[in-house]
This record gives structure tokens, sequence and C-alpha cells, in this order.
């Protein structure tokens, strides 16, 4: 898994202090990650930690509203089930499936810190090409779904990229669409950073083996035409389908008949 973390009025991976903050000493609070090795993950299932530590400052660090004991290493879990709210759209991943934590460190920084799992649909594969992909994905701390399920669902696998229902349910909710060659990228960059490491935690693994980033679609790429099935799931959308030598001469004018 992945955290990530960042401020509202800034949210990237980037944390900075508020502005003009004084009750934030320079030794206030620490945000690490535990280190298990491959080996301990593969045979006691051990999983990467969250701790957070309060340098016995004096305003405090608050987790959830609720102030930690000082000079401590405090575990901290994510619940799966506090996941942002569709409606705020602020959350850092883009979607919100991990669980978030709201940290308060002084008396005017906050911010959250969300725990970032991958699903992986894997309907858009064949059963004879899903031989092997179970195991990879184990070796990425990936979830596997066989059905794209909205909310949770967070990269559809393909052999090829047709246009389809499931390829545009995953654009719509800010899905990525990945094929085998990306997933095995994936896990060359996990081994590659346990190998060289030795002991890695999650945010050194991002920083010095980023994943490789999902391939841009290509016209050429794309098959897909409308049919029934598609146009009743699709029925609050809007799709249009052209050819790149016609795109030039497409008007596009308001309306409310369905495409």
């Amino acid at each position: 898994m992945w955290f990530l973390v960042g401020l509202e009025r800034n949210a990237d991976d980037t944390l900075s202090l508020g502005n003009g903050d004084l009750s934030v000493g320079r030794r206030h609070v620490t945000i690490t990650t535990s280190k298990p090795t491959m080996q301990s993950v593969r045979v006691r299932g051990d999983y990467t930690k969250l701790f957070i530590r309060d340098l016995s400052s004096k305003h405090g660090v608050y987790v959830n509203k609720e102030r930690i004991e000082a000079a401590k290493d405090i575990e901290i879990t994510i619940n799966e089930d506090h996941t942002w709210k569709n409606q705020e759209k602020k959350h850092i991943a883009g979607r919100g499936y991990g669980g978030f934590i709201d940290i308060v460190i002084g008396e005017k920084t906050s911010f959250r810190l969300e725990r970032v799992d991958w699903s992986l649909c894997t309907q858009g594969l064949s059963a004879q090409a899903k031989v092997g992909i179970f195991e990879t994905v184990a070796q990425v701390d990936c979830k596997v779904e066989e059905a794209w399920v909205p909310g949770v669902s967070t990269h559809l696998i393909v052999a090829k990229a047709n246009r389809s229902e499931k390829l545009y349910l995953a654009l719509a909710e800010g899905g990525h669409l990945v094929n085998v060659e990306w997933l095995k990228a994936v896990e060359k960059s996990f081994k590659e950073s346990w190998d060289s490491k030795g002991q890695k935690d999650a945010q050194s693994m991002e920083v010095f083996h980023p994943a490789p980033t999902p391939s841009i679609l290509e016209n050429a790429n794309i098959q897909w035409a409308p049919n029934i099935t598609r146009r009743t799931l699709f029925k609050d959308y809007r799709f249009v389908s052209v050819t790149a030598a016609k795109a030039r001469e497409v008007i596009v004018t308001d309306t409310d008949e369905p495409i």
C-alpha cells in the first residue's frame, strides 16, 4: 500500500506548515513507516505500518481530533471505511479508495493522510490471459476483482484497448487503464527496490523506483461501436466516435438528444 499526504490548499505530496503558524516547533512530529523485508512479507504476511510520534511538543499532535501520547511511536490504523465522500472532490489520490485520517499539529496546521490500496479489475482479460496475474499482483500488494466495482476498483487491466463499458467506467471514475506488460513492469520495480536496498518502506520505493505510468490510449488502438446495452449503461453520458480525418469537420451543438 502507499501513504499519501497533502494539505487542502496544496493537495499533493508536499507537506508544508500553515502560514505563520508559530505554534509548530522545528522538532514537533515525525511520521514514519515500518520496514518489512520481502521475506517477512511472504512468510509471515507482514505489512507496512504507519507510526506517528509527538516529539514532546507544546501544542501537541492530534489524530482524528484526539491528542496522541508524546514521546512514543503510535501505530495508526486507517480504516478502509473512513473514505472521502465523492462530493468533497478533495482526495489526494483522485479517488480516496483507501481511507484517511485527519492530523492536526500546532494551532493552524492540519492535513489528511490517505492510504492508497490498488484494486485490479481483470474482467477485460480472457481466462487464459489471467494465468499468472494473481501471483503477480500478490507481489505488489494489490487486490484483484473479477468485475469492475464502482468506488473500489482502481485499475482495469486489458490485453488490448477496446472501447467498452468497462473502459468508460474506469475512466469516468478516475481509474487507470493498464495492460499485462505494465503490471509486470510494476512487479519488476518492486523487486528491484527490495533486492537493491534490502529493506524499504513504501515512500522510499516510490521515490527510487516509481511505478510505470499507464500508457496513453492511441486512437489507432481503440475500437468501439455503441449498442443498446451500452446506451442504457451510459444513458447519462454523451460519447462521440469519429475518424481522425473527420475530426476537424465535427461541429458540436448543445442538445438533449442522446448520441
